[in-house]
């Protein structure tokens, strides 16, 4: 159940290596336009600093913006890959140079949000993560603190935060 997706960009082309139990795969992928792409998602996203009034004026046209970069961006890295992904619940994602800069969770395919269809992680290189994942055993939390601002402190008011802390604290209440 887990899949392990690696990217190097190749001059203009991008490879991406899909690497499962049984496989490994490759595919070239077009990297036309993909730094552009990438640049006009992190503008997007960057607006997010002006502030509460400015979202609210706006966030109908930031959404989707936002979600057309998300879509084109998983047309052009994700989608090519998905003959490979059938039945992966988790896969670990291998950026290269601007990839580093792309939220893989957000990624969306018209329907659903690639974080709603697969446990996603972001590793450094393939061989990294292999260490880390052969060295550390896997711990049980006893217990957490979780701390949230929902408003004041001159940021925005957040107005989930209550409820996301709630479902952590409801998540340790066994322990």
């Amino acid at each position: 159940g887990t899949a392990l997706v690696a990217y190097m960009q190749l001059g203009e082309r991008w490879l991406a290596c899909v690497a499962t139990r049984d496989a490994v795969h490759s595919v070239t992928l077009p990297g036309d336009g993909l730094d552009d792409r990438i640049e006009r998602l992190r503008f997007q996203l960057d607006t997010l600093r002006h502030g509460p009034a400015a979202l609210r004026e706006r966030s109908a046209a930031l959404a989707a913006r936002t979600t057309a970069h998300l879509s084109a961006l998983h047309r052009q890295l994700w989608a090519p890959l998905l003959p490979w992904l059938q039945g992966a619940e988790h896969v670990i994602v291998v950026p290269h140079r601007a990839l580093h800069c792309v939220p893989f969770c957000a990624l969306h395919d018209g329907q659903r949000h690639l974080v709603e269809q697969h446990a996603l992680s972001l590793a450094p290189s393939a061989a990294l993560w292999l260490a880390g994942a052969a060295a550390a055993p896997a711990r049980v939390l006893r217990r957490a603190l979780a701390l949230g601002v929902a408003a004041g402190a001159g940021g925005p008011a957040l107005r989930h935060v209550a409820g996301e802390l709630q479902q952590v604290a409801a998540a340790f209440s066994g322990c």
